[in-house]
């Protein structure tokens, strides 16, 4: 029994990937910035917020195009478009604005990301995100073959740490449902 559980509490693990730390900005061509549900009035969450201004802080060091990710849930506005909002607010130019406004969760965020990268002939992502969901960033990333290393955005400042347990719990939960999905869908791509 106690070797069952070992099993299950490291599989995730075994099925996500550990994420590369960005080192040198000025070898990668595009910033990834992953959505995040916005609020039920329409505005962007803390979490979304925190991860479009780290990658404003990124455009401003190194001038990268950025893609930004995230579709509508339950009728409210595009992940995307906010943040598009947002950067356009905070000096990032609208030609260096790229829009994937179709993607429902991380996995097809990833997917069209890497659509819009072999469209724009980008070779290398950093992906911001929150620092529970790199894991499983990464592994997407893997998955499509992006050459790419993660950066975290700080964490919202109306978050407690109790609420930081809860995510990474949260995408732990989420690794397995992911995990058991690929594992009894092999060739769904």
């Amino acid at each position: 029994m106690l070797i069952l559980i070992i099993f299950v509490l490291i599989l995730p693990f075994i099925y996500i990937k550990k994420p590369v730390r960005a080192k040198n900005l000025a070898a990668y061509d595009v910033i990834i910035v992953l959505g995040h549900l916005p609020n039920a009035d329409g505005e962007m969450s803390t979490i979304m917020k925190s991860r479009i201004l780290k990658a404003i802080e990124l455009y401003h060091l190194n001038q990268r195009p950025m893609i930004l990710c995230g579709g509508s849930h339950f009728d409210r506005p595009e992940e995307a478009k906010l943040m598009a909002k947002e950067a356009l607010k905070n000096g990032v130019l609208r030609e260096d604005i790229l829009l994937d406004d179709k993607s429902m969760n991380t996995y097809a965020n990833i997917k069209n990301a890497k659509r819009i990268m072999d469209e724009h002939s980008f070779k290398k992502a950093i992906i911001v995100s929150s620092s529970w969901h790199a894991y499983l960033s990464a592994r997407f990333a893997f998955e499509f073959a992006i050459d790419n290393a993660i950066v975290n955005a700080n964490r919202p400042e109306d978050f407690t740490f109790f609420q930081v347990i809860l995510a990474y719990l949260y995408m732990y939960i989420h690794t397995y449902k992911n995990l058991f999905y690929r594992l009894s869908h092999p060739h769904q791509r």
